[in-house]
């Protein structure tokens, strides 16, 4: 669905300089075409010129003088609070981000009994098991061979919070789930659906480890490993055949490249390129950490 961006400023207090046609709302973090998002300074002119066209903001007066031609423009208050409120009505009030389908399971498929399955936008593959109290909300697309162990949640609502003044508000989770062929999840790890209209991606062969969380909008490649209670932060990027250790945090939007491997109990802060081996708290090219150790410690040195 896509609405102009007069229409869709009905629904909270904007003013709309230039009206323009709005398929999705999203992050500039994240760019796509059609896209409406927020700007509140002008510190980001760089990543908006950047940005794939047609391209449209809700800003303040004071920004908006510097902005580059855009396709659609509305000023507001606090531009953050209106988009976050604007998302929200779009989310749970109209389907703008997709319509509903009836939930559907192959019939080679076993889902155990204690099973809850949203009786909607979920599908389910052949010869994919579902194990006793997992939970599967909406948007979630499951392919064959799939294994999803005990106490497992697919389409949970991941932090997507912004403090205004002293209050809090969180953003509905519109998107959803897809995961690929083989992939097994085990005991009580948690995948987090898309927040807009994107999905979380589970690839084909991979495994999530008991207790780990997968943020929304995560991509993670075909054959990756990620352990026990490992966190893969929001928008993350993981490469094909990439090993995330267990107890491991991945800060949001980055990559981490295919082959890549990330030490037990790392802090990732930055991209990890293809291949590379990281360690640490926070986690650094591993030799580079290994060497440091070894300064303090001069017994590890003939480790290196």
């Amino acid at each position: 669905m896509s609405m102009l961006l007069s229409v869709l400023a009905r629904q909270v207090p904007l003013d709309v300089v230039r009206d323009g046609d709005i398929a999705t709302l999203g992050f500039l973090s994240m760019p796509r075409p059609g896209m409406l998002t927020f700007v509140e300074s002008r510190k980001v002119l760089k990543a908006l010129r950047r940005a794939p066209r047609p391209l449209a903001v809700i800003t303040s007066a004071e920004v908006a003088a510097a902005l580059p031609p855009l396709d659609g423009l509305a000023l507001a208050d606090d531009p953050r609070l209106r988009f976050f409120e604007l998302h929200n009505h779009l989310a749970r009030e109209i389907l703008f981000y997709g319509e509903h389908a009836p939930t559907t399971i192959d019939p080679t498929a076993h889902v155990h009994p204690t099973a809850s399955i949203a009786e909607l936008d979920v599908q389910i593959g052949a010869r994919t098991f579902v194990g006793p109290h997992v939970t599967i909300q909406g948007r979630c697309r499951i392919g064959a061979d799939v294994v999803v162990h005990p106490g497992v949640v697919l389409g949970a609502e991941g932090f997507q919070t912004s403090r205004f003044g002293d209050a809090m508000l969180d953003m509905a989770h519109a998107g959803g789930i897809r995961i690929d062929d083989g992939v097994v999840v085990h005991a009580n790890a948690v995948v987090a659906r898309g927040v807009f209209d994107e999905e979380t991606v589970i690839g084909e062969g991979s495994r999530i480890g008991n207790l780990a969380f997968v943020s929304h909008n995560a991509q993670i490649g075909r054959r990756c490993i990620v352990g026990h209670g490992a966190a893969i932060n929001g928008n993350v990027v993981v490469g094909d055949d990439a090993w995330i250790g267990p107890g491991s945090t991945v800060s949001d939007r980055l990559r981490v490249g295919p082959g890549a491997r990330v030490t037990l109990g790392a802090a990732v802060i930055h991209d990890v390129a293809a291949g590379q081996h990281v360690t640490g708290n926070v986690a650094v090219e591993h030799r580079r950490h290994l060497r440091h150790i070894a300064a303090i410690d001069g017994t590890m040195t003939r480790r290196l």
